[in-house]
């Protein structure tokens, strides 16, 4: 059963006593104080009333002093107090009210009025206590929740330091192997080297070209390592010299070439040649590539390799590359982890037709991003591959023609700027559609809108068609390429 609310009456008056008593007894349990002294001794005794109803006019110690002696002890001061006094002047009704009372109820005395009263404070009352329960509750659960939580964060900062020290021993592990392993290798390269310019006769020569092949291909495993140790601990930076693009296309090609593949270069003469940065790191990644692609691929090892401007600027250019396979191509499921699960291939059996450790397209990806670019897959199974990424480089400041390397097949056509009626692969309306567009944005001069259309311009037009107006973009000369714009699609005959 619950137990009753414990209410104090203090009166001097025996009959306000009882009928403040009669009214509330059944549904509480009262007690009763003739004076302020005895008001005091209840409410401080270790069972306090619930409210207090309390008269004002007493002898010795009034009902405002009584009161103010409750308010002034901490351990009293929140019993709620309802006034009842036969002083009915608002005056008096205020001064009770500011020390702290909730409630006022006037003589003669209406029962009704008093329980309902009462009970609406004492219920309002419950509810306080009830919402403070409550936020203690509340208040304590989080400051767990908050203590479980710093307990985690530390952890969790242990984890990744002990992860990151494991990771560390190990990439000074495989630097260290590598290293050693590297040693005796050249040795064995540089000898086995010899023994082929000897003149040897056919049997023991087919025995030193596989040699030299396998210790090649242990080599560039070691390079791999290397690189990726380098790599995974932050030691490798990027270098910041002049360098042809020329150059690391011929020796792409002339090493895809050297192993047995037949080289398609899509190169448009006019791409940049003359620039700035890391011309080893570029070369790194083609050669990966270009293994990957002959090394998935058992048959006619066909390549293609493609350079082109993807965004252009004053003195920065991003070129994108692609290396494009007829092998035996790649699932849906292995393109997910393709550049982010180091030493894994598609097929992880031992058995597995092709060797390596399945660190190329792990470095690949890593170098690129230290270049400002990306890397992607586009592949089906039995269809081959073409792995396409963007990096970013300085101009020199001078202009160097790109020379096309010999042995290879070139799958640029001279274009002359021709009209886009006879180009069968364009939609003249969108063409004419995305100009306009292009137009308004640079008439508004809104450098989102622009970027936008200028990206959809290049579906019809080329980068070598759009140079004046990229660079006029790109400087934000909107009333120029505005100019440009319209020179373009009327030499185009739009």
């Amino acid at each position: 059963m619950k137990e009753k609310r414990r209410i104090l009456v203090v009166d001097d008056e025996r009959f306000n006593i009882k009928v403040l008593v009669d009214a509330l007894k059944s549904d509480y349990k009262t007690s009763i104080a003739i004076n302020g002294k005895e008001a005091l001794e209840r409410a401080r005794s270790d069972a306090p009333p619930d409210l207090i109803l309390l008269d004002i006019m007493m002898p010795e110690m009034n009902g405002y002093e009584v009161c103010e002696n409750l308010k002034a002890d901490e351990n009293t001061r929140g019993i709620p107090i309802i006034f009842v006094t036969a002083m009915s002047d608002i005056g008096y009704e205020t001064k009770g009210l500011s020390m702290g009372a909730i409630d006022y109820i006037t003589k003669p005395i209406n029962p009704d009025i008093v329980k309902v009263r009462v009970k609406h404070h004492i219920d309002r009352e419950q509810y306080r206590i009830n919402l403070e329960k409550l936020v203690k509750e509340r208040t304590a659960n989080l400051e767990k929740s908050l203590e479980n939580q710093k307990i985690l964060i530390e952890n969790e900062k242990e984890l990744k330091r002990r992860a990151e020290d494991a990771s560390q021993a190990k990439s000074f592990f495989l630097n260290n192997v590598s290293h050693e392993l590297r040693t005796p290798l050249s040795a064995i390269m540089l000898n086995n080297k010899f023994l082929l310019d000897m003149g040897l006769e056919p049997e023991p020569l087919d025995f030193a070209k596989k040699v030299q092949k396998k210790a090649s291909a242990l080599m560039k495993i070691i390079d791999d390592v290397l690189d990726f140790s380098s790599i995974d601990t932050g030691s490798l930076s990027l270098e910041h010299s002049d360098f042809f693009l020329t150059d690391v296309i011929k020796e792409a090609a002339e090493s895809a070439m050297g192993k047995g593949g037949e080289i398609s270069l899509d190169i448009p003469k006019d791409i940049p040649n003359a620039l700035v940065g890391d011309r080893k790191r570029l070369q790194r990644i083609l050669d990966n590539l270009i293994d990957n692609g002959l090394k998935f691929n058992s048959e006619q090892k066909l390549l293609a390799i493609g350079a082109k401007i993807f965004y252009d600027t004053t003195n920065k250019v991003t070129l994108e590359f692609y290396v494009r396979d007829n092998g035996i191509g790649i699932t849906q499921k292995d393109i997910v982890k393709l550049f982010d699960e180091p030493f894994t291939q598609g097929d992880p059996s031992t058995t597995r037709s092709y060797e390596g450790l399945g660190l190329g397209l792990s470095i690949c990806k890593r170098l690129v991003s230290m270049m400002e670019g990306e890397i992607h897959v586009e592949s089906r199974p039995d269809e081959g591959s073409t792995f396409i990424f963007t990096v970013v480089f300085e101009r020199q400041g001078r202009e160097v023609p790109f020379e096309f390397p010999g042995g290879a097949t070139s799958l640029q056509k001279e274009v002359e700027t021709e009209s886009l009626e006879n180009r069968e692969d364009v939609d003249i309306n969108q063409a004419v559609s995305v100009v306009e567009q292009l137009h308004l944005s640079l008439e508004s001069m809104n450098p989102g809108s622009v970027k936008k259309h200028m990206f959809s311009l290049r579906k019809f037009f080329s980068d070598k068609e759009l140079s004046q107006l990229l660079r006029q973009v790109d400087d934000y000369e909107y009333p120029e390429a505005a100019k440009e714009l319209k020179r373009l699609v009327e030499k185009l005959g739009l």
